[in-house]
């Protein structure tokens, strides 16, 4: 589940991408983190800060422009597929 929310610790609007707990969740909850921990691109939406409670973890991306988080996503998917189909084309 991806929520827009306010985050008091920044002070800002942010999106959050939230896992319930369990083994495979926490392995790609770690896998996330740790690919995204010191990558830098204007397409990937930067990570900001994670953690966890009894029952969920918590990934929190920087706030942009636009509907939700999955839209987002989407188009930046489908953008490179389209790309990707016109290099295969020429």
């Amino acid at each position: 589940m991806i929520k827009k929310i306010y985050f008091n610790k920044i002070e800002s609007e942010v999106w959050v991408k939230i896992f319930v707990k369990n083994n495979e969740n926490e392995t790609l909850f770690r896998n996330e983190i740790q690919a995204l921990k010191n990558l830098s691109h204007p397409n990937i939406i930067p990570l900001i800060d994670y953690f966890q409670d009894s029952n969920s973890l918590y990934l929190v991306y920087t706030s942009f422009k636009g509907n939700s988080l999955d839209v987002y996503l989407t188009k930046k998917l489908k953008d490179f597929k389209d790309i990707k189909m016109q290099l295969f084309m020429k």
